[in-house]
Formats: structure tokens, sequence, C-alpha cells
């Protein structure tokens, strides 16, 4: 029989990503396998830059979400700075947003962007082991979410 950990995710406003093309940014209903993992990595101190480990704890687990409140869609309006992106055969094009902005300044423009939240909404999730011995046991998972819980509902800042 699978041991299981199912844990409530509730938030005030949140976005879960999806695909984002040209200036519109929307969120899927639930979030994802990728951003569960990224809070459980988050929890257990797994840096982003650490991709193995990431790698270990996205294969070890199965997961599940059961959309408990839909929230409320809000839509929210941004300028965002980006540079010229040329035209025709001079177009210009930028592996990450950090070298969209090392171009020089006066090069910038800005652009109205729209991104979707939901607001108030509740999910819960379920995470199971894919395999018989998983990165990290689901009561160290356990414990690691009630420590957090316990942070976040007492008001005192977590460490560093």
């Amino acid at each position: 029989m699978n041991d299981y950990l199912i844990f409530r995710i509730y938030g005030m406003m949140a976005s879960w990503g999806d695909i984002a093309v040209g200036e519109f940014r929307p969120s899927f209903d639930r979030p994802s396998k990728s951003a569960v993992m990224g809070m459980v990595a988050a929890a257990l101190g797994i840096r982003r830059d650490e991709e193995e480990r990431l790698r270990e704890l996205a294969t070890g687990y199965c997961m599940a979400v059961r959309i408990d409140a839909p929230g409320i869609l809000m839509r929210d309006y941004h300028t965002a700075q980006v540079p010229s992106s040329g035209k025709g055969r001079n177009k210009i094009t930028f592996p990450t947003r950090k070298a969209e902005l090392s171009v020089p300044k006066d090069e910038l423009n800005t652009i109205l962007s729209s991104r979707d939240y939901r607001c108030d909404a509740i999910y819960s999730v379920c995470l199971w082991s894919r395999t018989a011995s998983p990165p990290y046991p689901l009561p160290v998972l356990n414990n690691i979410w009630k420590i957090l819980c316990s942070i976040y509902t007492s008001g005192e800042s977590p460490a560093r």
C-alpha cells in the first residue's frame, strides 16, 4: 500500500504560470507539478542551481491536485522594459531576461503587459513516492511542511 502526503495550498494571490507569448501572461487554474516541487525544494533548502537534486525531486514523486476553491480570476497590468527585437534578418533574440536588460538603457522600450492571478484559491495536493526509495521519505516532507506552517502562521520570519 502506498503512503501519501496530503496538504493544502492557499494563495491570497497566486499565478500558476502557463504558456506566455507576447504581452499576455495567463495562469493555469491549479498549481503544476513544477510549482509544487519548487515549493518542496525551497522548503528543503534546495537552490535553483542544484539541478541534479531538483531532477531527483521531480522524478521521485507523483502528484495529484484537487481544486477546493478556484478563487477569483484577477488581471493585473504591468509595464516592462524590453529591448527592440529588430526586424527581418536583423531580428534579435535574447536567451534570458538578464540578457535583455543588459542592452544600453536608451535602447529599452516600455510595453504594457497583463498578468492573470487567482485570488483566494485553495488546493489540496497529494504526493506519493514513485519508487521504493524516494529522495526524501514522505514523513520528512511532512515534518518540513509542519515547521513551515508553524513559522508562517506565528508571524515569525523564516531563517535564511
